[in-house]
This record gives C-alpha cells, sequence and structure tokens, in this order.
C-alpha cells in the first residue's frame, strides 16, 4: 500500500509504508502537496503545499499528524524535499482511502 491519510480533519495521520527508502540530506521535510508526484518530482512543492514535519528517517514505516485545517481534497501526494536546497528527494502520489 502506499502513502495515505487517515481522518476527515483534525488530528488526520498521514502514513508512509514500510518501504519508503530515500537518501539523508540536510533538512528534509515531508510535504503534503496539490501536485501529482510526477510534478513534485520536477523539483516543484506546486501551490500551496503543508509542511507536516522533518523526515523521521530515511527507511520505513513512519507517521505524521496533519495539521487542523488542511483541505485534504486538494492534496494528490506526499513529498520528501531537501529545504535547505529546494530539491525533491522523493515524490508518490496518495492512495485512495479505504471505503
Amino acid at each position: 500500500m502506499g502513502p495515505g491519510v487517515d481522518g476527515d480533519d483534525v488530528g488526520a495521520v498521514g502514513e508512509m509504508g514500510a518501504n519508503l527508502r530515500t537518501s539523508e540530506g540536510p533538512d528534509v521535510r515531508v510535504y503534503l502537496s496539490a501536485s501529482s508526484a510526477a510534478e513534485s518530482r520536477a523539483d516543484t512543492l506546486g501551490d500551496g503545499p503543508v509542511e507536516l514535519d522533518r523526515l523521521k528517517g530515511n527507511r520505513g514505516n513512519q507517521n505524521y499528524t496533519v495539521p487542523a485545517g488542511t483541505d485534504l481534497s486538494r492534496i494528490r501526494s506526499v513529498v520528501i524535499w531537501c529545504k535547505r536546497f529546494s530539491v525533491t528527494f522523493g515524490a508518490a502520489d496518495l492512495a485512495a482511502a479505504p471505503s
């Protein structure tokens, strides 16, 4: 299963699956983006990205709290972004929420 967001609004949790593997780097953060993963891989976060937190590690399952008031209907991807150098370390389109 790919990355996903579980919850309707306040306290929603974003989960990145056990298959996460990325490079280490300075000031690496996790963002939610309205852009697709393909667009984000072109070193853009798109309009109104939502910063979740610093990347907790470069391998394995991780959970992040989505800030209250985030409009999840416009979010298309999760992006691992080096804030210092403004480059993408990885991106993935969000998995559909289970019914």
